[in-house]
């Protein structure tokens, strides 16, 4: 133990730990006035490694235990999860906000966030703390008043309101106010309030003013007995489709335990262009309302990317599918190979270039923790002779998804790309775990290209996989009249 001494700040053992711990001591305060510390491996877990280091005397302990107690709490406390662990029902709360925070981009602090139906704050907490504007809001009186407290508790400052999302709320909403707005288990109870179109109709004004909003559905197939699950739509797009660039992101365990509810970003694309500075989001709009039976939509997005970005070149190439989705429908007549890139012609390889048979490269593979993330670049002098539809198929094999690869997240990146007069994606497509359940091997982009573009086919890997890669090959297709648009532009595996 070692000896005493008389010296006022001397660190006791039980001190010297916690300072290990990244905990700031307090002898004022005892040992019973530190409940929180932040360990690094804690932050890996299902619900923890909160990242606060709190000082809580025992009459603020028992402040936020009575509101507590006030509560139905279904989430964790942040900050205080080992201290309030009688929560059965503890969402992953943890997963949730380190999937948004990857999402978010790299600085938080540059974000203004609204949180609605906050329950107990545990977002907006994590967030708060890591230097975001938070306002959350809540239509329970008790969930506000537990998070005052907390917030006051604890030193992380984020505003609580008394708010429900409705009508009035949306039509109050300023234009601008917020960078990112959560929705998170709370529109299955505004449906049975509303209506799915009340509901649409009020996502619509939160997108509008917003630049992204992320929401997670609630799912008909729960089983559980409430009246909210009539009022469910059977399909998520009947509600988010046509409302902006709509992207699934991730998924978490519902109220059952057994089915998951989806979580969605829906982007504002306008607002994305000045965020951005490039218009890269507007083909992808335009492909997926083309996609959901709405030329019209498609029109008018790339008429306002037109409008917002007229210099963009990927604002063209957003005009020129919406325009192609509104001409008849065509069909593949022909196909030819142009031409096949073997690994040897493989212009900047992460990962290894493998023999095969007569020591001859057949392969490259991507390994993960031996090769860094990256991209395998093939044809990047391609020179397109003639105007027309174009595949680009790529030949690879997904095996070993890491255990901690979250479901909404990309495992590998697949561009075809214009590198001399527009430098812009022409096709893209990002290929997810839930993809791989039948195992293919072909993964298709098809796209439009003119005379004189240069062409180069990139995979983008980024080391949550084992990838192997044996070829990418450059088809022609001449196409007739008979056929869905569908077929010659887009993206499809076997």
């Amino acid at each position: 133990m070692g000896p005493k001494t008389s010296e006022p700040h001397a660190k006791t053992p039980v001190q010297s730990r916690k300072a290990d711990w990244g905990l700031s001591f307090d002898a004022s305060l005892g040992d019973i006035g530190l409940l929180c510390f932040k360990n690094v491996a804690a932050r890996n877990g299902e619900a923890g490694g909160c990242g606060v280091v709190s000082r809580l005397t025992e009459a603020q302990i028992t402040r936020v235990r009575e509101a507590y107690d006030r509560v139905d709490a279904y989430q964790p406390v942040y900050g205080l999860e080992s201290e309030f662990n009688d929560i059965k029902d503890a969402r992953a709360c943890l997963r949730r906000c380190e999937l948004l925070e990857q999402h978010l981009g790299p600085d938080v602090r540059a974000n203004r966030i609204l949180d609605v139906g906050c329950a107990l704050g545990y977002m907006a907490f994590y967030f708060a703390e890591r230097g975001a504007r938070v306002t959350a809001i809540d239509r329970d009186t008790n969930n506000v008043a537990f998070c005052r407290v907390l917030s006051k508790a604890l030193n992380i400052p984020a505003r609580f309101n008394l708010e429900a999302l409705s009508p009035a709320f949306c039509d109050r909403l300023e234009e601008g106010s917020y960078d990112a707005v959560f929705i998170f288990s709370v529109l299955h109870h505004v449906l049975n309030e509303y209506g799915q179109d009340a509901t649409r109709a009020m996502l619509s004004a939160v997108v509008t003013k917003s630049d992204r909003v992320y929401v997670e559905l609630a799912q008909k197939a729960e089983m559980v007995e409430h009246k909210w699950r009539d009022r469910i739509p059977a399909n998520d797009l009947d509600l988010l489709g046509g409302l902006g660039d709509v992207e699934k992101v991730g998924e978490f365990p519902g109220i059952d335990g057994i089915t998951n509810r989806p979580l969605y970003c829906i982007a504002r694309p306008v607002k994305r262009f000045r965020a951005f500075g490039r218009a890269r989001s507007a083909p992808a709009s335009v492909r997926l309302a083309i996609g959901l039976g709405q030329p019209g939509q498609a029109v008018a997005l790339a008429f306002r990317a037109l409008l917002s970005a007229p210099l963009e070149a990927s604002s063209y190439r957003a005009f020129k599918i919406a325009w192609q989705g509104m001409l008849p429908a065509v069909r593949v007549a022909e196909q030819r190979t142009i031409r096949v890139y073997s690994p040897l012609e493989c212009h900047s390889c992460t990962g290894a270039v493998i023999l095969g048979e007569d020591n001859v490269p057949d392969r490259i593979e991507c390994i993960p923790q031996r090769h860094k993330e990256g991209h395998c670049v093939f044809g990047i002098h391609h020179l397109v002779e003639e105007n027309g539809y174009y595949t680009a198929n790529f030949n690879l094999k997904i095996t070993e998804i890491a255990l901690d690869s979250l479901p909404g997240q990309p495992l590998v990146l697949l561009e075809a790309y214009e590198n001399l007069a527009l430098e812009a994606i022409l096709a893209d497509w990002e290929i997810r775990p839930c993809l791989l359940a039948s195992r293919p091997r072909s993964f298709r982009l098809h796209f439009f290209a003119e005379e004189g573009q240069r062409l180069e086919f990139r995979i983008y890997w980024r080391g949550q996989c084992h990838l192997t890669v044996t070829s990418i090959a450059l088809e022609r297709r001449k196409v007739s009249s008979g056929a869905c648009i569908n077929s010659v532009l887009g993206s499809d595996a076997s």
